[in-house]
């Protein structure tokens, strides 16, 4: 399966799909062959077929050798990736992460950085990632956090770091505790404790 796996993109990839679909509807658990179905989908932009394909190979067996289960994991979290499944596509990267494998063609694929602290999470694209919804950077990113200390110790640790510092925290008239920083790309956090708004209302 390997060979085929590496060298499938080097000719027409509509027939080969063809004939592994007539191939499986004769061994429907034939894990390899929907798989390989799977990779020639990624590579003609069928995605949601694809993933599917890839999944139900990997559940069949078609990952046996580590480098096959590589190649198609790897696929598999990109697809999760351009369809938004974005905490099924955390589940499949952190695959790659408990086997220790790292490859800036994997980083640079994603497109997608998520970083998280407590219970909050979020997710930042880069400009290959935005331009395929039509979005531009800069950015301006509001974090609301419960509690002006959280937003003293948050600023700590970004001042200490490699973000710019465009204001200090300070309470403003409008009821927010708040600072402002950027990132080395320009875009913006505003980081803030709403004390104005009675608790009762934020809980609503």
């Amino acid at each position: 399966m390997i060979s085929m796996m590496l060298f499938f993109g080097s000719i027409s990839l509509s027939q080969p799909g063809i004939s592994l679909t007539r191939y499986i509807a004769l061994n429907p658990v034939a894990g390899p062959a929907i798989a390989l179905r799977g990779l020639c989908e990624f590579e003609t932009g069928e995605n949601s077929s694809s993933l599917q394909d890839i999944e139900r190979g990997l559940s069949l067996g078609a990952a046996s050798q580590l480098r096959n289960e590589q190649i198609l994991r790897y696929r598999e979290a990109l697809l999760l990736t351009r369809l938004g499944k974005f905490q099924d596509a955390l589940r499949a990267y952190a695959w790659f992460a408990r086997k220790g494998i790292t490859s800036a063609e994997l980083i640079e694929e994603i497109g997608l950085a998520g970083i998280s602290r407590g219970h909050c999470r979020m997710f930042l694209a880069n400009t290959d990632y935005r331009a395929q919804y039509g979005n531009v950077g800069p950015v301006l990113i509001w974090l609301n956090l419960n509690s002006k200390e959280e937003v003293d110790d948050l600023y700590r640790v970004w001042n200490s770091s490699k973000a710019s510092m465009v204001s200090d925290p300070e309470s403003k008239p409008w009821g927010l505790y708040e600072f402002t920083a950027a990132d080395p790309d320009g875009n913006l956090f505003r980081v803030f404790y709403d004390f104005a708004t009675p608790q009762g209302d934020k809980d609503a």
